[in-house]
């Protein structure tokens, strides 16, 4: 292409003497020598003719044709770096006809042109290689293209956003993340879990802000961080999280009756963990009260027999003191919340030996080491290791006095700030060593909604920002701590009876705050109050049995 330096060179034989060499290059320039360059400054097709003349003067000729294009240069700076790129790109020509027309086409579908100067800017946003041409074409419609190489190289992603920001452990959850450079996605992780199948093509703009929607794959609970592979890298550690909720399954299905493996169908039974296991005890099948004690391995069921065991009773307090199982009281008629038949006596069980002993027998005279009577009292062990004893109802009569149990006898609480006289609330012990007392029922307010925390000897309520559950009783509670090996830890809570049906929603406690987790509905357990929930061995929430308008149930559910 013009200017375009050619080298000639020539030779003879025959003839006589010496020879002199004539060049005639075919743009009106001519010289002399055996070998000589010349340069084309224009373009065009040019025939360089050759004669050679001997000393005698007898001349021979030879010709060569001589193609010259239009010169073109074409510059980028920089030519790579980390997109969104900016390139300056320029160019010129020479050896055409003035004016100049300069077009630009920069490889990424975008174009400019023509133009009367070549200088542009462009901004290669989408990682790759891109050939940018530039296309000059002169006075007299003749053209010439050159191309330069730019490469954009993809920065390391980033995740900003990941919504929503929990699901449960099932997995199943549609997450869209939000975040920047996702181009040529390859991994999306939720902890160390990879997400699996075919991953969607994010959708980006201009400036690398990006979106894709991936399946949440199923995790133990707890929270973990999302994090994104590209052929940038991996997202750094840290700019988003996802927790995964504990979710419902159905272990066993309700029956009719009682199997050898399957408890009878009850509500206000005792489920307790009692260090190997859990053990169930009592409560009611509508038409009688029960006693008989079982044992649940985390896998099935077992019908104890042991030798004595505390007379038949529902809606009793039942708490594990790390070593033993202390129940207390409830109805000893039916029905439970109107029985006038009611229970003081203190019982322990030992999971080890397997068997009950009465700690206190039950009277209608209680001296000042027992409390009095009653149906629906609440029992929890506390951050001291004493278990906490609340409530309940005698006589029709709604407590609101506060009992501690250290092995043998009970002691009143002397408290300046307590929750009213209540029964049927829920009370468990969360991971931080708090009592946590939830709704109930008393004669004068009706349905409770109120939360209160026992805490080092003292009642306070915390301020709970106004989320909670609505106002329940015979609700079922229990702890659960890391279950199946995940991180999570707190309270859940489900269902219960408000003034006018049974509740099938479940919430759980933080330490400082309910958070609703699941309302009723299809992948749930069944509307329900009077249930019983316990820790299992994996860490796990279980619970059993319970009633719906009327009609109880044995069916059991895992919050895992």
């Amino acid at each position: 292409m013009a200017p375009l330096t050619v080298g000639f060179s020539g030779s003879a034989s025959g003839g006589t003497g010496s020879y002199t060499y004539y060049w005639d290059f075919g743009d009106n320039t001519m010289t002399t020598g055996q070998s000589v360059q010349h340069v084309y400054s224009v373009y065009g097709d040019y025939t360089a003719v050759l004669t050679v003349e001997d000393s005698s003067t007898a001349t021979a000729t030879d010709t060569l044709l001589v193609s010259v294009s239009m010169g073109i240069t074409i510059s980028a700076t920089p030519s790579s770096g980390l997109a969104p790129l900016g390139v300056a790109l320029d160019g010129s020509a020479t050896g055409g006809t003035a004016p100049y027309d300069y077009a630009w086409d920069f490889g990424d579908g975008s174009t400019a042109g023509p133009l009367p100067a070549a200088a542009q800017s462009h901004i290669y946003s989408i990682p790759g290689s891109y050939a940018a041409k530039l296309t000059v074409t002169d006075a007299k419609l003749v053209t010439a293209t050159d191309t330069v190489v730019i490469t954009a190289e993809q920065p390391v992603p980033t995740v900003g956003g990941v919504s929503p920001p929990a699901g449960p452990e099932s997995g199943g959850t549609q997450v869209t993340i939000t975040g920047t450079y996702l181009w040529n996605l390859s991994v999306v992780t939720f902890g160390s879990t990879a997400v699996t199948g075919t991953l969607p093509t994010p959708i980006c703009d201009a400036a690398g802000y990006c979106s894709v929607t991936v399946t949440s794959p199923p995790r133990r609970a707890g929270t973990v961080e999302v994090r994104v592979t590209t052929p940038g890298g991996q997202s750094p550690v840290g700019t988003d999280q996802f927790t995964y909720f504990l979710s419902w399954s159905l272990v066993e299905a309700a029956t009719t009756a009682q199997t050898s493996t399957q408890p009878a169908p009850r509500e206000g039974a005792i489920l307790v963990t009692d260090g190997t296991g859990v053990l169930l005890f009592g409560g009611s099948n509508g038409t009688a009260l029960l006693n008989d004690t079982w044992r649940w391995n985390g896998t099935g069921w077992s019908l104890l027999n042991p030798t004595l065991a505390p007379p038949v009773r529902a809606n009793a307090a039942a708490a594990f003191n790390g070593s033993k199982v202390v129940l207390f009281g409830g109805a000893c008629g039916l029905p439970a919340n109107s029985s006038t038949c009611q229970l003081n006596d203190t019982w322990s069980w030992d999971p080890a030996a397997q068997t009950w002993t009465e700690v206190q027998a039950n009277t209608t005279a209680p001296g000042t080491g027992q409390p009095s009577q009653r149906v629906g009292p609440m029992l929890a062990k506390d951050n001291s290791g004493k278990l906490l004893l609340f409530g309940g109802s005698s006589a029709g009569t709604y407590k609101a006095d506060s009992w501690s149990f250290t092995g043998s006898a009970w002691t009143l609480q002397t408290t300046t700030t307590a929750p009213a006289g209540r029964a049927f609330a829920a009370m468990a012990s969360d991971n931080s060593g708090q009592v946590v007392l939830f709704g109930g029922y008393n004669s004068t307010t009706g349905i409770l909604g109120d939360t209160w925390i026992w805490y080092q000897g003292a009642w306070s309520q915390p301020n709970t920002q106004g989320v909670a559950p609505a106002g329940r009783k015979m609700a079922a509670i229990s702890n659960y701590y890391h279950p199946n090996g995940g991180t999570a830890t707190g309270l859940a809570l489900f269902g219960g009876h408000d003034a006018t049906t049974d509740l099938g929603d479940t919430w759980t406690w933080n330490g400082y705050s309910w958070v609703p987790l699941y309302g009723p509905g299809p992948g749930q357990p069944p509307l329900r109050s009077d249930a019983m929930a316990a820790m299992d061995s994996n860490g796990s929430v279980v619970m059993f049995g319970g009633s719906s308008t009327g009609t109880q149930a044995n069916d059991l559910w895992r919050l895992s």
